[in-house]
């Protein structure tokens, strides 16, 4: 009997354990989707400014270089 009660000792244990593991990987992947859904954002607010004549800092440098280059 106090074997059967180890092993259901150990069983819970690990289960509380995977279950901390499953929690800790939600937040990871949450915070992943995030971070992508604002790289994302970021980057369709550089190409919209683009389109619209605003530029991006790498065009502003581009045309710096070839303002020196005349």
């Amino acid at each position: 009997m106090n074997d059967l009660r180890r092993d259901v000792d150990m069983l819970v244990e690990q289960m509380r354990i995977n279950s901390e593991q499953l929690r800790a990987s939600q937040e990871n992947q949450d915070k992943g989707m995030e971070d992508l859904r604002n790289l994302i954002t970021t980057m369709t607010r550089n190409q919209g400014g683009a389109r619209h004549g605003i530029g991006t800092s790498e065009d502003a440098m581009e045309g710096g270089a070839e303002s020196q280059n005349r």
